[in-house]
């Protein structure tokens, strides 16, 4: 891929030493070996300061949000004097710093090698000049909502036809609006580099699609990357001619088909290997490039007069394609590499590139050839508009935009507040901030070229350059200066305050001559103002726009606004308005969950006579693996699975309903565990349920839900109920601990939900009930998943598991663990409640804001959880209890990462204390409190176990509790 050189000279900033790089996890058994990165440290080169420090900002909003991949380590450097040094000498340059600081060294002197990715972000961007401050590898490519795959046409460099770019961008991006730099890095990321470590280099210019490539990287000298394409793409880039064994023998730049024959670069089939930009150089091929550059590799300092010194002068250039890719071509000759890339420069120059030869040489470069070509590439202003255009039809920002405000078709236009705004067809027209409360205004065509002189044709807004000298009334050199006569160069751009800039703009929309406020602005040339800009200013703009950037207001479905909240509330400054984006996406995803549930209708009599009552009671459960992947919106999205146990506690069933019908038309509810006792004449009592910590909301939502009582807040109650048939007395019991992490609430509200649907007279299989149950979450506000009253519905050992999609059915399938396994359960397993209680509302939120953002921590686990519910079906189906043991720990990792807090350290002192009887343990729920499963080595082991927690529970209120499997889940009477 043809690429701009670029000049890059360290900026030291918070550059971390290569003992400062934490160790990445492996996570073992399902995706055993995966990594969550394929890289320790990122090194992002820029052009200048402003773009450094824009860069950093960019970079830390990931961190803070969690969508940079867990364990990269950043670095960003950008040039020190601007001057022009070629993508091979801004390598040669990164490497030198990395070597400075011990992150070049050999396998053998380290555990394992480290592995760096370099990735050149661009140049000055002129063909894209709305980027060229910030950098064009950020430019955002569109939210992303659901998962999806964008199906566009590529652009002219491409193969004939369409192509897949994945945008399919859950934890891509922060606020799942992805930018150029978030693909590019997603999709190299999905590279596997050597044990032994290296640097990959790559072009920031465009994304490679990578996916379903099976690539293989040298250890013995370089790879790169190449796909296939015919002469006519060959024609636009840079091509490897290959050996049999995918050895470069030479390399060719834009080649002609004859060019191409006669190199023997086609094969069979026509095609050439096109450069794709990707390098991959193992630790000993560095040093090889270091020496050649006269550095020493262990220190990465160089002697004055080296090529590294000049390059760092900026007096010297070196391009990765050319020089580098064909100094390490089998066929290369010294002599002929010298006369071809000296120039005819000094000796010293000869002398540098000789050197430099004979080190690099000695490097073989191997290719790798890849199935497809297809890339993303946004090159130029109209490629960008076809890249958002093919994602979304327009994008919006109501919230920002004045109601007079216009835009035409193919139009770029700015964010600013309070004033009319126009952007005609054909036009971009943005601000760029200078200083702390100035502005520069922008307006140019979208397809003006920015290197095109004014002699040659060049335009501004579709207007020739060379008219800018009648309508200013300006001199030539007062436009241009000494530099170039494009626009690019021309300073023509007015600073000043909003208004007053945009104003003294407006004449390059016609053929009108510039006011005399613009004569007196200070103006800034498309040049001048990339290094110019205030890149906090900028930083905090685009952060802003691409946290409130909602989708279309005529079509916002639930899951897309709840993600537009988040990201207010990861950015807003006020705690008030915090909390109130917090809510409203939970709402939102309540939404989600609600759209389109049918309510039961209401009952007008009652199916059980005044003398009977309605009696169920049902087992708790404990959560083995695949939690989380329940909840919504993550199950909507991708469906769910997990794996959890029906038990009973000291050999009773600790869940308890009874619903009586009473001659007296009024509800009385009444919990025998909290000692407490509501009475409620009418309608609306019960319909305000909606405060989770209210001790009746649950009982409350579920009289509604079940259709036992009015809906409408106007009718009357003691009315209905005296045609249903009678009042009616509720009585709650549970034996289990408030916050036990158990599914306690979720299953006492599913089987008060069963007694009043027999009440009713409506069916009480498992899963209308559970269906019901769902939606009795979100009408109380906890918004949790479906797995905890499926738990206790159904009963014994189950993987239960659904599809994506708003209706939650889940399929429940038992699984047949072998007696000895259920008896070594039984006799090795101890079930401890911790005293401490915790509130699953508050944790659902924390995690449900953290995927909605896209964070890539909970996105990845996700997977993980899924894929290890099946692998724990699995081995409890084989009885394996040592696998058992593995997955448990496993999970108890996996809701770690999900929630950090889940697992406390108290919590993990009092496990600590139990010493090396433990095999393995988990949190019995979602965890941060409650009850943890606790799997000791041998029976013994557990008795004694047992006993020094029934002796020193470590808390007041901690204390073991006899369990066993229950294989019958809800039970349900009339007596």
């Amino acid at each position: 891929m043809a690429r701009e050189r670029t000049t890059r000279s360290p900026v030291t900033a918070r550059v971390p030493r290569a003992s400062a790089l934490p160790a990445t996890p492996r996570l073992k058994g399902s995706g055993a070996g995966l990594v969550p990165c394929g890289f320790d440290l990122l090194v992002l080169t820029v052009a200048n300061d402003v773009q450094r420090r824009y860069a950093e900002q960019m970079l830390d909003i990931r961190k803070t949000l969690g969508t940079l991949p867990h364990g990269l380590e950043t670095l960003v450097i950008a040039d020190s004097a601007g001057k022009r040094i070629g993508s091979g000498g801004s390598t040669l340059l990164c490497m030198a710093e990395l070597a400075k600081r011990g992150m070049l060294k050999t396998a053998r002197a380290q555990a394992r090698g480290t592995r760096i990715l370099i990735l050149h972000s661009g140049g000055d961007s002129r063909r894209l000049p709305s980027w060229s401050a910030p950098g064009k590898i950020w430019v955002p490519l569109g939210r992303t909502g659901r998962a999806k795959t964008v199906r566009r046409k590529l652009h002219a460099n491409a193969v004939r036809g369409t192509a897949r770019i994945e945008t399919s961008a859950h934890g891509l991006g922060p606020f799942n609006v992805p930018t150029l730099f978030d693909l590019i890095l997603a999709e190299l990321s999905r590279l596997t580099l050597p044990a032994s470590g290296g640097v990959l280099v790559a072009s920031g210019d465009a994304a490679l699609r990578l996916a379903d490539e099976h690539i293989t990287f040298a250890t013995g000298g370089a790879t790169v990357l190449a796909f296939p394409g015919g002469p006519d793409r060959a024609a636009r880039h840079g091509v490897f001619v290959l050996d049999k064994r995918n050895r470069v023998v030479s390399t060719l730049q834009k080649p002609s088909r004859v060019q191409l024959q006669s190199a023997g670069a086609l094969s069979a089939s026509g095609h050439a290997a096109i450069d794709s930009g990707i390098f991959f150089f193992p630790t000993a091929a560095c040093h090889a490039l270091l020496r050649g550059a006269g550095a020493d590799p262990r220190t990465g300092r160089a002697p004055a007069g080296s090529l590294l010194a000049e390059l760092t002068r900026g007096n010297a250039s070196l391009d990765l394609y050319q020089e580098i890719a064909h100094a390490m071509s089998s066929s290369a000759e010294r002599a002929t590499f010298v006369t071809r890339f000296a120039a005819g420069g000094s000796s010293a120059r000869e002398r540098m590139l000789g050197t430099f030869f004979t080190a690099t040489h000695q490097v073989a470069l191997h290719a790798t050839l890849l199935k497809k070509g297809s890339f993303l590439h946004l090159g130029t202003t109209r490629e960008l508009i076809e890249r958002l255009s093919s994602t979304m039809p327009e994008r919006m920002f109501p919230d920002l935009l004045n109601k007079r405000t216009h835009t035409g078709p193919d139009s770029v236009l700015a964010l600013e507040t309070g004033k009319d705004a126009h952007a005609p067809r054909g036009i971009a027209r943005y601000a760029v901030p200078v200083g702390s409360a100035q502005q520069c205004w922008v307006l140019h065509g979208i397809d003006d070229d920015c290197k095109t002189s004014a002699s040659d044709g060049g335009t501004v807004c579709g207007k020739p350059l060379r008219t800018l000298e009648l309508q200013t009334g300006s001199t030539a050199r007062a436009i241009w200066g000494s530099a170039p006569h494009t626009l690019w160069n021309a300073r023509i751009y007015p600073v000043g305050k909003p208004d007053d800039a945009w104003r003294a703009m407006q004449w390059i929309l016609s053929d009108a001559r510039a006011p005399a406020a613009w004569r007196r602005m200070r103006k800034l040339s498309l040049a001048e103002l990339m290094l110019l800009a205030n890149p906090d200013a900028l930083a905090r703009g685009h952060i802003h726009a691409q946290a409130y950037a909602p989708w279309r207001p005529t079509a916002v479905a639930p899951l897309d606004r709840a993600r537009e909240y988040a990201a207010r509330a990861a950015i807003t400054q006020s705690n008030t308005a915090r909390a109130t984006a917090r809510t409203a996406a939970m709402s939102a995803v309540g939404v989600a969950v609600a759209r389109d549930a049918l309510m039961p209708r209401e009952v007008r009599a009652f199916a059980v006579r005044q003398d009977q009552a309605v009696w169920a009671s049902a087992p708790v459960r404990i959560d083995l693996a695949g939690g989380w992947s329940d909840t919504p919106p993550l199950c909507i999205e991708h469906g769910g699975s997990v794996v959890n146990a029906a038990v009973t506690l000291g050999g009773t069933l600790p869940l308890q309903v009874m619903v009586r019908v009473t001659d007296t038309p009024e509800i009385t509810v009444h919990s025998v565990d909290s000692g407490r006792t509501g009475r409620y004449r009418s309608t609306r009592e019960l319909l305000d349920h909606h405060d989770p910590a209210v001790w009746d909301a649950l009982p409350r939502a579920a009289l509604v839900l079940s259709g036992l009582v009015p809906r409408d807040p106007k009718a009357n109650l003691r009315t209905h109920l005296e045609r249903a048939g009678g009042g009616l007395a509720i009585t709650l019991f549970s034996a289990v601990p408030r916050g036990s992490g158990l599914g306690t609430s979720s299953i006492l509200g599913a089987t008060m939900l069963a007694t009043l649907d027999r009440v009713a007279g409506r069916s009480t299989d498992p899963e209308h009930v559970a269906r019901n149950a769902s939606l009795l979450e979100q009408m109380i506000q906890t918004r949790g998943g479906w797995q905890d009253q499926v738990g206790g519905l159904w009963g014994g050992i189950k993987l239960c598991t659904t599809r994506p999609g708003v209706h939650q059915v889940p399929h429940v399938a038992p699984i047949a663990a072998p007696p000895a396994f259920v008896r070594t359960l039984h006799e090795r397993a101890v079930l401890l409640y911790s005293g401490r209680r915790r509130m699953a509302r508050d944790i659902l939120e924390t995690v449900v804001l953290r995927y909605l953002r896209g964070e890539h921590a909970v996105v990845d686990a996700r997977a993980r959880l899924v894929a290890g519910a099946h692998a724990m079906a699995d081995e409890i189906a084989r009885g394996d209890v040592s696998a058992f043991a593995h997955r448990l720990a496993e999970y108890r990792e996996l809701k770690r990462t999900v929630d950090p807090a889940s697992v406390t350290p108290n919590i993990e002192a009092n496990v600590r204390q139990l010493g090396d009887r433990v095999a393995s343990w988990s949190m019995a729920g979602a965890g941060g409190g409650g009850f943890l499963l606790i799997l000791c080595r041998s029976a013994s082991a557990a008795h004694s176990v047992r006993n020094q927690l029934e002796s020193d529970p470590g808390h007041p209120l901690a204390r073991p509790f006899a369990f066993e499997l229950d294989p019958g889940g809800l039970r349900i009477s009339v007596l």
